[in-house]
């Protein structure tokens, strides 16, 4: 496979030879420039796979270069780093083009998955799926499971928040574990809370916990699930229905990396990993005004797609083998 040159644009040397380094141990070259109008007379003369970019350059923004890119070159994906808390600027960023925006300091794992994915989406031949690869209860030998199990092996080992999206049935939670269980947090709980599946009013308290005499009926102080799970994992699933009201506590307490129960006046630390699910097209919730675009940015940090099992025919033999032996261990036929 010939070598894939990825551009890295960022004004601070050492983060940049950081960067690179990180990229050429997965096998990517780099290019790499200071400056965005450098960057552009890179691209004029030899286009790379993928950029990399700053936010924050001397002269011509990472934006104002996604810009650019995107008049001359739009099949190629752009990536923009951004300092933690400007998440208006990343908003601002992924409306204009860009790819996927990530947080400073960069985390290795969330890098290189996203990346690959990035490629992977646009046809280019990345790193083959190792076959191997620990299974989590996951069936299947088609192409999409197995890259559904590569994904999860270079996604768990970073902190990042991850949305699954597909739809209903595709095994949504079953990979949420296998992040977790992948991931370091695998000792620590992990803990699903369906957003649709109780009363609106009542979410808040589930989540974040409550004090004593915080409302009607509670008559004991009661942690949430955030508090319960720790330092392990929160799966959120259908998150699109998760009330407005809800979503900005969530925003904030993403943002702050700290909550408060309900009725309460101590935060909290935020310890736990976010995944969540839904099998609704949230940018179009978006839209429609049912779904805050920030919050959508937070939790779509890494983005995971199940296809449907039509578009995983090969699937389907592994699938009757597995639920016919269990069928058949349950009442005693042969196996």
């Amino acid at each position: 496979m010939p070598s894939q040159k990825i551009l890295i644009v960022e004004d601070e040397k050492n983060l940049r030879s950081v960067l690179a380094a990180i990229l050429e141990a997965e096998g990517f070259s780099t290019i790499q420039t200071e400056r965005a109008e450098e960057a552009l007379a890179v691209m004029a003369r030899e286009l790379p796979v993928l950029v990399l970019t700053d936010q924050r350059l001397p002269g011509m923004s990472g934006t104002e270069l996604l810009r650019h890119i995107k008049e001359r070159w739009p099949e190629i994906p752009v990536l923009i780093a951004t300092a933690y808390g400007e998440i208006e600027q990343a908003v601002q960023a992924i409306k204009a083009g860009a790819e996927h925006y990530l947080t400073k300091p960069v985390d290795e794992g969330e890098l290189v998955a996203i990346i690959r994915q990035a490629l992977s989406c646009r046809g280019h031949t990345i790193l083959p799926h190792r076959q191997d690869l620990p299974r989590h209860g996951i069936i299947g030998e088609s192409q999409g499971t197995l890259e559904i199990l590569e994904m999860i092996n270079l996604v768990a080992p970073a902190p990042s928040n991850v949305l699954i999206t597909g739809e209903s049935g595709t095994g949504k939670e079953l990979v949420a574990r296998g992040l977790h269980m992948a991931s370091s947090r695998a000792r620590a709980p992990f803990l699903a809370f369906n957003c649709g599946a109780i009363p609106l009013d009542l979410v808040e308290s589930e989540i974040f916990g409550y004090e004593k005499g915080a409302f009607t009926g509670a008559v004991r102080s009661q942690a949430g699930k955030l508090e319960m799970v720790g330092a392990g994992t929160l799966f959120l699933d259908e998150v699109g229905d998760m009330p407005l009201a809800m979503q900005v506590k969530l925003l904030r307490t993403l943002q702050e990396r700290e909550y408060t129960r309900l009725g309460g006046h101590q935060p909290l630390p935020l310890a736990a990993r976010i995944i969540a699910a839904t099998h609704v097209d949230l940018a179009k919730a978006v839209e429609a005004g049912r779904f805050r675009e920030d919050l959508y940015y937070r939790l779509n940090v890494i983005p995971l797609h199940i296809p449907p099992l039509r578009e995983r025919r090969g699937d389907i033999t592994s699938l009757v083998r597995f639920f016919c032996s269990g069928y058949a261990q349950t009442w005693g036929g042969p196996k």
